[in-house]
């Protein structure tokens, strides 16, 4: 079964203007499009009312009528039939003895690689300041450049922009000007954003004289009589470089002059040669490198049957995987469609793209079926979404990741541990919508065990992987950012399916631990945790983050909000990750902001110490050396004989509590506390003696000035049958000889731990 889009109704299908409805009809049963086409033009040349014309084109049922009806308005059009009775600026330029005359449009054209339109106008005016000062030419040069990306001067525009510049009718030539400004910003944002390859026209006006306009409009011998357009090319053509360099940058400069119809077959041929340059250059090199063999460009004929619009070329050119990088549409140019498909596919080869196909279309398309479509290698049309995701459509269901709505009121909730604050957010079901059905599961059944997320999603993609081997490392670094959430976002989908704890470290824990040696020979052994996912939640400022960050808000302070902390065996060694996560915010804690995931992951022995992890990672990195070292504090702390641990249920709590109430006394504060509150294990003390320095002490040696003992681990302590076992004991922070103070409490000394002391100066 072919897969085709569903049928849009064409453009044509309803012809409004009953003169170009029953033209139409008569081409449509077999009336001579050529006899038929030119009465119709030198009719809307001399009244002035173009709906006639316009209609042709987009309501032939036949491509060859199509074809010569587009050539005919194309030679018909490079002049406008202007007579001495319209009494106008046109008019009163016809040579004496003759009744009407033709006002031929002359172009001079320019790209600005740059595509600044203010650039583009300045130049045209210079232009024009030094053709008055050169006489002229005998050309009306009209005061503003028309714009010309690639659909902007092509079909019905030509008559309609023709017969405007020949009346010097500047609000419809700046009408054309934002539409083409408008077109070449739509082209940029859906390919590369590179707005390069918009051309500009110089136009003008030479008024000729005619007793038989008919005749002599669709004479293609004759091109503006009495004009000597090569004699006086060059001396255009060199004002116009001139004026081009008085500003910076490349302008590119035709260098001759053109009629309508041959600079609109110049310009776009310059502009779709520039733009395929630009996706190669760009972004298909950026992905494979000078090497474009994984490359392919495909170029189908688009005929359309029924009422058709126009018959086009469809270029598409491909990266590996299959994944579509740009797709364009050209209209067909003076050529047959063979030959202008030759003219891409050779230009796309010479930018390296050998691998150039042209598929036919596996069954005949309607007027207007194309539009946001592509043509896949067995001629099916494929929508342009599922194109551009290519073989990476067997693991995602789209490139763009989609926040989910949240519909429920979240105040509080920036209260909770970041890691649930993420799942609050709803990261579950935005992963479950980005990710293919079968794929979200396997992740969901490696996410419910410890291991680094990332590393596991991998491990599943592989096996869903329904392309070429060797091209899924290659998508997952030139695609990551579509095919792998946030590192944050994974973390916080694993530690809910695993079934994660929360250990809140208490404001006194933290502060004792922050003035106690840890040494370096602390066995491993005593910083095992009693889950294999847990997060630790400190909030304690990141000094190390904040010193390397550029950031100049006074009143924005960086905490390590928590760190993830997990354990598995991988391969028969056992492996430890810790991810902090970094916030930023106001002092008082409030609308904390996510900055980064710090990741350390280190292997641990038997017999390692803390000195052997922290032989593992880069002891530059501050933000990983606090949180290494918070997290092995109160490991210690957990394991040691003194340990206060206690387990509150606030959520649950403030659950039944809710639910007990009847709807009615309901309040916004009631559930403002339901979001706000977790249930985790409460670890250290509530306080802290004395400011946080721990137990104040008055004992001590007789004579002994009161001063600060930092705290210690002692890893020895014997307990147990026969004292055969052996745990950690926390010497927290003391005052010593306290009860001599009669004012403050002395500075407390401080240390470095783990560093040499400085060599005296």
């Amino acid at each position: 079964m072919i897969n085709r889009p569903p049928r849009a109704q064409g453009l044509a299908a309803h012809i409004s203007n009953p003169e170009a409805a029953k033209l139409a009809r008569e081409i449509n049963n077999g009336g001579d499009v050529r006899t038929l086409v030119k009465e119709a033009i030198v009719d809307a040349q001399i009244h002035k009312d173009w709906a006639r014309v316009v209609a042709i084109e987009n309501s032939l049922q036949r491509v060859d009528d199509r074809t010569i009806a587009r050539h005919l308005g194309a030679v018909g059009t490079r002049a406008v039939v202007v007579s001495r009775l319209d009494g106008g600026r046109l008019a009163a330029r016809i040579p004496e003895g003759y009744q009407h005359g033709l006002a031929w449009l002359v172009c001079l054209m320019f790209v600005r690689l740059d595509a600044d339109l203010v650039i583009a106008d300045a130049i045209a005016q210079s232009f024009r300041t030094k053709c008055a000062e050169a006489g002229g030419f005998g050309v009306d040069w009209g005061p503003k450049p028309m714009c010309l990306p690639p659909l902007a001067f092509g079909g019905p525009t030509r008559i309609t922009i023709t017969e405007a510049a020949a009346r010097g009718d500047l609000r419809r030539l700046y009408e054309v000007q934002d539409f083409a400004e408008r077109a070449v910003e739509a082209q940029g944002r859906g390919s590369s954003g590179d707005k390069s390859g918009l051309a500009h026209i110089l136009w003008g006006t030479v008024v000729t004289g005619t007793n038989e306009p008919l005749a002599d409009l669709f004479n293609e011998e004759i091109w503006c009589p009495g004009f000597d357009h090569k004699a006086l090319a060059p001396a255009m053509t060199r004002l116009l470089a001139e004026a081009a360099n008085e500003l910076d940058g490349e302008t590119y400069i035709h260098p001759e002059c053109l009629s309508a119809p041959a600079a609109n077959e110049f310009a776009r041929r310059m502009v779709n040669e520039q733009v395929i340059s630009n996706v190669v250059q760009g972004r298909l090199k950026f992905q494979l490198g000078e090497d474009l063999k994984g490359a392919s460009a495909r170029i189908t004929k688009l005929i359309p049957n029924g009422l058709p619009y126009m018959d086009q070329l469809l270029i598409s050119i491909w990266s590996r995987a299959n994944i579509l990088v740009q797709s364009l549409r050209i209209p067909r140019s003076g050529n047959s469609l063979e030959v202008d498909a030759e003219i891409i596919a050779d230009f796309c080869r010479a930018q390296g793209i050998q691998n150039v196909t042209m598929p036919e279309l596996a069954s005949p398309i309607g007027a207007n079926d194309y539009p946001g479509h592509t043509v896949g290698l067995d001629g099916a049309m494929v929508k342009i979404g599922v194109a551009g995701i290519g073989d990476a459509s067997c693991l995602i269901q789209t490139l763009d990741w989609d926040d989910p709505e949240v519909d429920v009121d979240l105040t509080g909730v920036e209260k909770l541990p970041f890691v649930l604050v993420i799942d609050k957010y709803g990261v579950m079901t935005s992963l479950g919508k980005h990710y293919q059905p079968q794929v979200w599961q396997a992740f969901k059944e490696s996410w419910s065990r410890p291991g680094d997320p990332i590393a596991l999603m991998k491990k599943d993609m592989v096996r869903f992987w329904q392309g070429a081997p060797d091209d899924l490392p290659w998508a997952l670094d030139a695609y990551a950012l579509a095919l792998l959430p946030e590192r944050a976002h994974a973390l916080a989908a694993q530690f809910k399916l695993a079934g994660g704890a929360i250990v809140q470290v208490t404001p006194g824990l933290v502060d004792i631990l922050q003035n106690t040696d840890i040494g370096e020979d602390c066995p491993s052994q005593f910083l095992q945790g009693g889950f294999d996912v847990m997060y630790l939640v400190f909030r304690v400022p990141a000094d190390a983050y904040l010193d390397t960050s550029d950031r100049d808000e006074e009143d924005e302070v960086f905490r390590i909000d928590g760190v993830l902390v997990q354990r598995w065996e991988e391969a028969g060694v056992q492996r430890l990750q810790l991810d902090a996560f970094i916030t930023s915010g106001p002092a008082d804690g409030s609308n904390p902001f996510l900055e980064e995931v710090a990741t350390l992951n280190v292997a641990v022995g038997e017999s390692s110490t803390l000195a052997d992890l922290h032989s593992q990672m880069d002891l530059d990195d501050g933000v990983l050396k606090q949180a290494l070292d918070l997290y092995a504090g109160v490991m210690l702390y957990m394991n040691s004989r003194d340990a206060r641990v206690q387990r509150k249920n606030e959520h649950t709590e403030a659950a039944a509590a809710l639910a007990a109430l009847n709807r009615k006394k309901r309040r916004k504060e009631h559930y403002q506390r339901l979001n706000a509150s977790v249930d985790a294990i409460h670890v250290g003390p509530e306080t802290v003696d004395s400011g946080g320095l721990g137990l104040s002490l008055s004992h001590g040696r007789h004579g002994v000035k009161p001063h600060y003992r930092r705290g210690f681990v002692r890893f020895n302590q014997r307990f147990g049958k026969g004292l055969q076992q052996t745990r950690p004991v926390l010497i927290p922070p003391v005052l010593v000889n306290a009860h001599k103070l009669a004012g403050d409490a002395p500075d407390k000394k401080q240390y470095v731990v783990g560093a040499s002391k400085a060599a005296p100066q």
